[in-house]
């Protein structure tokens, strides 16, 4: 594929090229989504695929032309993405096929911190879809897990048109926002928010799906509700966009290690883009150097004294550190508060429990008895040892038939197969 000047000096080129020589700090992931793109252009002439450079600033101007920010500072001023945003955008519309023209991305899994632009960012690419993207009759959904998160994007779509400081050029040309819909109507095309707890989510036949704080939603139904409308649709859209969140077995902690299958090349998805804004494994998440990996808007809108903020009301009630990790380093929690901070917990972790010292200096034990199906624990905290230490010994009993049927619904094996799941023992009654 031949890469012309233009497309080198282009926002998402230059991204790239400074993710690559380091003149961009961020993550692991974030690399190899860089080094995956340049490897789709060494393979697009074998694999039928190319760039088209217009289509690609075409979506990318579109913000900046189009949209004026709404909200805080930056209030009344064109709407200009930032890097790490055009890399995106310029992708998802650029890419096609080369004889049919189809787009050849249909699915995002974006996943970045708080407060780096997603609502602002999504809002706008669903006014773009409706109108830049050509296609008739286009249906744009926001789907959340409640109505009212799924409005959150949809308002701010709604204020880049109604807003006193918004640009004009949305309404001049067609825009038109009401009470639960935002219409354009040279395409006859719609926007509209979607929750679990809609009234209905009949008659949908999405061309953009927008899966919003794909965390937080209980399991899969509304995003396959939205997928499995869109097989009419020449080249529909799956946004996921997403913090992280604190249950590690949730639809989009699942979904969320298949893509990294996908990013780090042990499986293939060429439909597929990927951009995880995450700290690295080896990251001490109180370095705040490391930072930029979550927070790609840093010194782009965002200031770090907040986070610096936020940090130190987490540092001095540690029950608050789970939420700063999710919310704002975009760090996968296994609770949404602590006692116990896990790596305090991790420290104290033995390779055997020695049960001879309960006997020899005593122990407590406590019983948590269950009603009928939910899990019974019985735990031992020995007295102090000639070290001063004490030890715990927990046990956890659930009914046979319960366990299998979690394991079914959760697609968890929870048995002594499995003795890692949960890093606890079963013992079944």
């Amino acid at each position: 594929m031949n890469i012309i000047q233009e497309m080198i000096d282009s926002p998402a080129f230059q991204y790239a090229y400074s993710v690559r020589n380091g003149g961009i700090i961020t993550g692991k992931k974030i690399k190899t989504a860089v080094n995956r793109f340049f490897n789709w252009i060494d393979q697009a002439d074998n694999k039928g695929f190319e760039i088209d450079h217009q289509l690609g600033m075409r979506a990318v101007a579109f913000f900046p032309n189009f949209l004026n920010h709404t909200i805080g500072k930056l209030s009344g001023q064109p709407f200009v993405l930032a890097p790490f945003q055009a890399f995106t955008i310029y992708n998802l519309f650029g890419w096609v096929h080369k004889e049919t023209r189809v787009r050849r991305i249909n699915t995002v899994y974006d996943k970045r911190s708080k407060k780096n632009g997603k609502t602002a960012e999504i809002a706008g690419l669903g006014l773009y879809c409706m109108s830049f993207d050509l296609e008739m009759g286009a249906q744009i959904y926001v789907g959340a897990t409640k109505e009212d998160q799924a409005k959150i994007c949809w308002n701010q779509a709604k204020m880049f048109i109604e807003s006193p400081v918004a640009n004009p050029a949305l309404r001049a040309m067609g825009f038109q926002a009401f009470q639960k819909e935002i219409k354009f109507h040279k395409t006859q095309s719609s926007m509209m928010p979607l929750g679990g707890d809609s009234k209905t989510q009949d008659g949908v036949n999405a061309h953009l799906a927008i899966i919003d704080e794909y965390h937080a939603h209980r399991d899969d139904s509304v995003k396959q509700n939205l997928e499995s409308s869109s097989v009419s649709r020449k080249q529909p859209i799956t946004y996921h966009i997403t913090t992280a969140g604190v249950n590690f077995q949730s639809a989009c902690k699942r979904y969320e290690d298949a893509v990294i299958e996908v990013l780090e090349g042990r499986n293939e998805d060429d439909s597929l883009w990927i951009m995880i804004h995450d700290l690295d494994e080896d990251d001490d998440w109180e370095d705040q150097t490391k930072w930029h990996k979550a927070n790609p808007l840093l010194g782009n809108g965002l200031d770090i004294a907040n986070i610096q903020k936020e940090y130190v009301k987490a540092k001095n009630q540690p029950s608050k550190i789970p939420n700063f990790k999710t919310k704002h380093l975009n760090m996968w929690v296994d609770a949404p508060s602590i006692w116990i901070p896990n790596e305090v917990w991790m420290k104290n972790q033995v390779d055997e429990i020695p049960m001879e010292k309960f006997k020899k200096f005593g122990s407590y034990g406590g019983l948590d008895l269950s009603t009928t199906k939910d899990i019974t624990c019985y735990v031992l905290l020995s007295e102090p040892d000639e070290d001063d230490n004490r030890y715990i010994k927990p046990y956890f009993f659930i009914p046979e038939e319960e366990m299998h049927r979690r394991s079914k619904d959760d697609g968890v094996p929870r048995c002594r197969t499995n003795p890692f799941v949960w890093q606890i023992e079963f013992y079944n009654t």
